[in-house]
């Protein structure tokens, strides 16, 4: 193990700070513990957003299609519930596709 490094964190909020202890002393852990645990969970975390952001294109989901995405989402929580059975509807489009092929 290496040198020892300081980290001070002013949560500003005294009752997150008794639960982090509490949830500490429950599972037999100091803070130091748990805030290393979840600071590695979150570095760990990023490094697999980077490398999913980082593959070559054409090999996953893009930023574009992820608009399009939240654009009809929006749309169709503009438009409300749908009308009718939902397993009714997808039946119909599935034979209206089969019609098109």
């Amino acid at each position: 193990m290496g040198p020892s490094t300081r980290l001070n964190i002013d949560l500003k909020d005294a009752g997150l700070h008794r639960r982090l202890k509490m949830a500490a002393v429950e599972r037999g852990l100091t803070i130091r513990d748990v805030v290393k645990e979840a600071v590695e969970l979150w570095l760990a975390r990023e490094a697999a957003l980077r490398a999913l952001n980082a593959e070559p294109e054409g090999s996953g989901i893009t930023d574009e299609a992820l608009q399009r995405i939240e654009r009809l989402r929006r749309e169709l929580s503009r438009r409300g519930p749908l009308a009718g059975d939902s397993a009714d509807l997808i039946e119909e489009a599935r034979r209206e596709r089969a019609d098109e092929l």
